[in-house]
Parts: C-alpha cells; structure tokens; sequence
C-alpha cells in the first residue's frame, strides 16, 4: 500500500486529503511493515524491497506538487535501503535529532544550526517506523541522553510515539516530540502550514535547545 497525500502537504486539494494519522493506524496492524521514505531514491528503492517482500507493507510518501525545496536529494550518494534499518546521517554527541520523510532535512539543517552554536547533534533518518532500528535508536539515545523527533504527523502513535514507547523501556531519557498536535490541518500551502504547525527547522533547534536544558549539567559538558 502507498499512500500519497501524507501530512501537511496538500496544497492543491487542501485539509480534506492531509492524512496526518495513516501512521498511527498502520502501526496498530498486526504484521505491518511501516516505511516513511525522505526523497526520490529511497522512495525507489522501498517500492523495489516491496516487490520482493512477502508481507503487508505500507509505505508513506508525498506527491509531485511539492516546492523544490522538499525535492533536493537527502540521503548520501550509495546508500542502501533495508527495512527495519534506521541510518544515521550526522554522528553528534549532544542530542539526537530523528526524523522521518520531509522532516529529515530539517533535522540535517537544525544540525547545522546547532553546530554554530557548539551543539553536538547526531541526526538519525528514521524511515523504518515498523519495525523500528532498536539498536540505532538505542546506542544513539545511550550516547546522547536526549532525543528530540520531528514528523509530519499527528505526534499521537506514530513515529515519535513508537520511539518513546521503545526507549521508555529500554532506555528512558529525555525526549522532545514535535509534530501536528491534538487538531485537525487547514487548507493553505504548504509552508505556511509547516510554519503554522511549527514543522520548522527553527523548530527543531528550539527543541533541542530545550531537551538540553533539562539534561544534568555533567551530561551536557
């Protein structure tokens, strides 16, 4: 299954097509492989795993009608999907940022961001939703102690609410969830939407500003 209208990114048909809780459901069927794709070749090179997968296999994507800016290429040259596989994009020390489909490249801007402000961020592309890369999320979390994750989805039972519920158990530490809350989208385009809903790059520093802040200040140093 393919599903196309995915979050705030709708501007030509508008609030009635925004599927911002499709993650939420598929994550609650048994058996279901869950895949948000963040560009053009990984979205290839799912839909060819796909192909050769014995399964049910939902995979999130977006349509053309995107501004270029959310078209550039995100992940490096050679590499190589796998479901289940998370990939670390930037190795960082301070926080993790994680994030899935068009809030990957936030991630990797907020990093930059970051760094100018002597942050260490290790950025992590989180495209495996179901089953989710426990020992990336893992040794990730264990390095850094705070998480902050960024989806283009309602924050309830989705990317973000699977890792907290990992790490909650596993290795609880301090996280920091943005994505669309308890509401309804609205009709408009789409960087107003993400700038209204605060799926920004800005958004994402903030964040991690302030997951940092609650750390021990032995952590931190």
């Amino acid at each position: 299954m393919i599903g196309c209208y995915s979050g705030l990114t709708t501007p030509n048909t508008g609030a009635t097509h925004q599927s911002i809780n499709d993650l939420s459901i598929m994550r609650s069927i048994p058996k279901m492989i869950v895949v948000e794709v963040c560009d053009e070749n990984e979205l290839n090179q799912a839909i060819h795993g796909a192909v050769k997968y014995h399964g049910p296999i939902y995979i999130r994507m977006v349509r053309g009608d995107i501004e270029p800016y959310d078209s550039q290429p995100v992940m490096p040259e050679g590499y190589r999907f796998a479901f289940g596989k998370a990939c670390v994009l930037r190795e960082g020390s301070d926080v993790t940022l994680i994030g899935s489909g068009l809030m990957v490249s936030r991630c990797m801007e907020a990093e930059r961001v970051l760094q100018k402000l002597k942050i260490s961020a290790e950025v992590i592309n989180c495209s495996a939703i179901k089953p989710l890369d426990e020992k990336t999320l893992l040794d990730s979390a264990r390095k850094t102690g705070a998480v902050v994750t960024t989806e283009n989805h309602s924050i309830i039972g989705s990317m973000g609410s699977a890792v907290v519920e990992f790490l909650a158990e596993r290795c609880p530490v301090l996280v920091r969830r943005i994505g669309v809350m308890d509401k309804f989208g609205e009709s408009g385009p789409m960087k107003n939407l993400f700038t209204e809903y605060g799926l920004t790059t800005q958004a994402v520093v903030n964040a991690a500003k302030q997951v940092l802040g609650y750390k021990p200040q032995e952590a931190n140093s």
